[in-house]
C-alpha cells in the first residue's frame, strides 16, 4: 500500500470571497492549498501556545 503525502479536503466559500481570493493568489503566486495549510498551521500554533 502506498502512503499518501497529502489529504484532500473540500470547503465551501462565498463566490465573492472566492473571486477576491483568486485575485490575491494570482498576484502573489500562491495557491489555495498553500493558503489553507498556512491558516490551519497558524491556528494550531495559537492553540498550542495558549495551552502552555
Amino acid at each position: 500500500m502506498r502512503n499518501k503525502k497529502t489529504d484532500r479536503i473540500y470547503i465551501r466559500i462565498e463566490p465573492s470571497t472566492k473571486e477576491e481570493l483568486k485575485k490575491y493568489l494570482d498576484e502573489t503566486g500562491r495557491t489555495i492549498s498553500w493558503m489553507v495549510t498556512k491558516l490551519i498551521k497558524d491556528e494550531l500554533d495559537k492553540y498550542y501556545k495558549t495551552r502552555q
